[in-house]
């Protein structure tokens, strides 16, 4: 197959196509006129630009080279640089002893980066083939960097078929890479060597090694994008009411919410992934924060409303990952609604259904009026309350299940999880909802094990008028029909009934639901988050879960782990609902001893999360010393403790061959911890005592009493 960017066919002698080359570009340096049929189209189309550019034919030197404040400049400027420098490693690694250089370039033709033997190097820098250089067909005429950015493709250019004569001793092997978003022009990979080293091959390896930096371009995007996304998520968890925008670097918009997107008057599907360009008050805005915004500093700016022509309020703030700008938060703060003469909407709920209230700005002037709907008042109490800032871990196995959580808010994929009662299941489905783009619409959450099994069904898709004898008159609407726009929460779904299982997976295929007693099909718009301690996939072995609804579920599947394995938490947790017994019952120097938080962090705590934080609220309210030592913990906590600390003893005795002290369990259990703390600290006793919170005394005469020491 002819590959119109390759120099030299394959039935062609190099040695005497370089002797054909020069006598066609003498000609045409002396005439103007090209010989069509004897040189390829895009070099000759290249020598008619180079001519109306006005390039000297008989150039030996590229002349336009930055200076040293400009390549300094350059240098720093250069993203594609540092991104591709692994791999211009590698390829100079490749071509070492084949006489041969690489050239990284700018859109603009100038070398950025340059590798290759010493020899070679030296023989290019004759011809300003050198970091800095313009190797533009403006500024060098026919090469292949210059001529494959006008070109827009893949090129060689063989030794006469520069338009150059100092370049007519090299053959040059060039392709643009492209931004993998904009698609556009970024830079250029070259290669270059003596004509008579030819090789076709080098068009290959260009072309691969400019796919890689491609590649890698991709993969910092994306890593990027999820950063940006990160944030946003972490942001709507914290507000829900106020309008999001996350633009990145390139002005390009990456998520908003369905606040910022009815403010604006915008549809998000058509918003996201385009450039602000296409916004000019936003474009505005982005580019005052890009231009006089610092790391970690916000700025108030103003858009006009088109359709009002009131000015609308932003808050823009860069957002930075190790000091790098990553792009733009801005936020459209909410805005108060107000009755006339009353304090806001909270006042009175029912007073708001279904009338006018006046938006009042904060100078107390009227700007526009909102009709306030039953439904939207009804939808509160159905709300979620816990956001991801409100899950606290550190331990890896944990963090990993929450960041999947964190992506499954970014689609509408049915969710499942699954792990054992207490670890936070429903915590985690009110985050994901509430980092959704349903984050305004109703979280509804349904205890499937709590449910009577005659009222699944009308509780799930509700009854029509006269459906059964004591029937509200009219019907009632079923949860998922009240969940509309929202998320359904089906908690222990492993205990739902099997028969009332296949309505269910009757509803998700068809999104719609008939109420009990009716004929009349209903749409449902909601969103699936299911939730198990009993491990499904056994469940459906053992024939208690349709296996169809169950692999119409198993979307995203996340598993939280157990208390148990992620003891490194525990610690935080424990200061957590200690602070908030603080808040909530005016001891602001109630505190935790170390011996009392490590018999907790030993403690294997079947009931998990919850069952530590009833522990501590009991512990709290039961212990009059704002000081809790290991006394104060409940006997349950104790016992386990003392079973494991038998083991650990008994096994320490048979190791160590010792017999066992006339010391109490919890004696020995403290004494143990004591040592430990002592050896962790390398025996500075000092230390020891300050990380146990006692007087380094009381350290010396617990070892002594022990028979440590």
């Amino acid at each position: 197959m002819y590959n119109p960017a390759l120099a030299v066919l394959t039935s062609e002698d190099p040695i005497k196509l370089n002797m054909e080359l020069v006598h066609i570009w003498e000609s045409y340096v002396v005439t103007g006129r090209l010989p069509e049929k004897k040189i390829r189209s895009v070099v000759s189309e290249s020598w008619k630009r180079c001519s109306s550019f006005g390039i000297n034919s008989r150039l030996h030197k590229a002349h336009k080279v930055l200076s040293e404040e400009e390549l300094f400049k350059m240098r720093i400027d250069a993203e594609l640089r540092d991104i591709a420098q692994p791999i211009i490693n590698d390829l100079a690694e490749t071509i070492a002893g084949t006489k041969h250089m690489a050239f990284l370039c700018n859109s603009k033709g100038q070398i950025v980066e340059a590798v290759g033997d010493a020899d070679v190097q030296e023989r290019a820098s004759l011809n300003n083939l050198i970091v800095g250089a313009d190797w533009s067909e403006e500024g060098a005429g026919t090469n292949a960097i210059g001529t494959a950015i006008k070109h827009q493709g893949p090129v060689q250019i063989f030794s006469a078929e520069h338009y150059c004569e100092g370049w007519h001793c090299w053959t040059c092997t060039a392709t643009p890479i492209i931004d993998p978003i904009s698609k556009k022009i970024i830079g250029v990979l070259d290669l270059t060597g003596p004509w008579n080293s030819y090789q076709r091959h080098t068009l290959a390896l260009v072309v691969a090694q400019a796919k890689a930096i491609e590649r890698s371009l991709l993969e910092k995007e994306l890593i990027g994008q999820q950063k940006l996304t990160n944030r946003y998520i972490d942001i709507c968890g914290e507000s829900t009411k106020d309008g999001l925008i996350v633009i990145d670097m390139r002005g390009r918009v990456i998520r908003l919410n369905e606040q910022a997107a009815k403010r604006l008057n915008i549809d998000p599907g058509k918003v996201v992934g385009q450039t602000v360009t296409d916004f000019p008050d936003l474009n505005n805005a982005f580019s005052e924060i890009i231009r006089l915004g610092k790391p970690n500093t916000e700025r108030e700016l103003f858009i006009t409303d088109n359709r009002t022509g009131q000015k609308i309020r932003l808050i823009s703030k860069t957002i930075t990952d190790n000091n790098k700008f990553l792009g733009v938060l801005i936020t459209l703060p909410f805005v108060s609604l107000f009755r006339k003469g009353e304090g806001s909407f909270a006042d009175s709920d029912k007073a708001l259904m279904n009338e006018e209230v006046d938006v009042i700005n904060n100078k107390g002037r009227k700007t526009a009026k909102v009709i306030f709907r039953a439904a939207e008042v009804e939808t509160r109490s159905n709300a979620a309350r816990y956001n991801f800032q409100s899950i606290l871990g550190k331990s890896e196995i944990f963090f990993k299940s929450i960041e999947m959580a964190k992506r499954a808010a970014l689609n509408e994929a049915t969710v499942i999880i699954q792990g054992e009662s207490g670890t936070g299941k429903e915590l985690v489905a009110q985050a994901i909802h509430l980092a959704s783009k349903r984050t305004m619409g109703p979280f509804i959450a349904i205890n499937c094990g709590a449910l009577p099994k005659e009222l699944v069904g009308s509780e799930l898709f509700g009854y029509a008028d006269g459906a059964f004898t004591g029937a509200n008159k009219g019907g009632n609407p079923g949860k998922f029909e009240l969940a509309k726009g929202g998320t359904i929460f089906f908690d222990e779904i492993g205990e739902m009934p099997l028969d009332q299982q296949v309505n269910l997976l009757r509803v998700l295929q068809e999104k719609e639901v008939t109420r009990i007693g009716g004929r009349k099909t209903i749409p449902i718009d909601v969103r699936i988050i299911a939730a198990s301690n009993k491990n499904l996939s056994e469940e459906v072995k053992k024939g208690n879960f349709r296996e169809d609804l169950f692999y119409r579920l198993y979307v995203i599947d996340i598993t939280l782990p157990p208390l148990r394995k992620r003891r490194e938490d525990i610690s935080l947790l424990v200061h957590n609902f200690l602070d908030k017994a603080r808040k909530e019952l005016g001891r602001p120097c109630l505190r935790i001893s170390n011996e009392a938080l490590k018999i907790l962090e030993v403690y294997d705590w079947p009931g998990n999360v919850r069952e530590l934080c009833n522990v501590i609220e009991r512990t709290v309210q039961m212990s009059y010393d704002d000081n809790i030592t290991p006394d104060n913990l409940p006997p349950e906590v104790i016992e386990m403790v003392r079973n494991k600390s038998d083991m650990v003893i008994a096994k320490n005795e048979i190791e160590k061959n010792e017999t066992v002290t006339d010391l109490s369990i919890i004696e020995r259990y403290e004494r143990d911890i004591l040592l430990n703390t002592v050896k962790q600290c390398n025996d500075n006793m000092t230390k020891a005592a300050a990380q146990l919170n006692m007087a380094r005394s009381t350290l010396y005469r617990k070892l002594k009493r022990f028979g440590c020491i």
